[in-house]
């Protein structure tokens, strides 16, 4: 250990650019590697964000679209799980940020893969969008559901 240590230092002391090199070297290459990591990140944001709203749909269904019978039947522990579900929108309402964010990291990042110099960075933000738009509908049909309308006395 001690022989590498002396080399390193003759040689540094012979050429420092060799030293400054390697640095450069091993910069790039970390940042090379955490732009490609962005990039899993983000799609595995949008791929979740869509698996969230899949979740509140079969909650939904689960709560408002079954008969009287079958609600009477369903066990209480499956009844705390169709609620957690009717819950679990509401983090894509606010993840446009993150997306926008992690789209303008993967955008730096070389081509690799099938798409090469042609990934669809943008498709993906679209989606996102998307994705965020429904939150909002589904957000606005939870709240219709579940609010307790009171019915006018009228007289005629």
């Amino acid at each position: 250990m001690m022989e590498s240590m002396k080399k390193m230092k003759e040689i540094g002391e012979d050429d420092p650019r060799r030293i400054v090199h390697s640095i450069n070297v091993g910069l790039a290459l970390t940042l090379v590697s955490l732009l490609y990591y962005c990039s899993q990140d983000l799609h595995n944001l949008i791929a979740g964000n869509i698996e969230k709203l899949a979740a509140f749909l079969e909650g939904f269904e689960g709560e408002f679209c079954t008969s009287q019978e079958d609600k009477s039947n369903m066990v209480s522990s499956k009844d705390d799980k169709v609620k957690s579900y009717l819950q679990c929108y509401k983090s894509v309402l606010n993840s446009g940020g993150t997306e926008e964010s992690l789209a303008n990291f993967a955008w730096w990042v070389p081509g690799h893969g099938g798409f090469r110099f042609y990934h669809p960075w943008k498709q993906y933000l679209n989606i996102g969008v998307l994705a965020t738009e429904c939150a909002y509908h589904i957000e606005a049909l939870s709240q219709c559901m579940n609010s307790n309308p009171q019915a006018s006395e009228r007289r005629y």
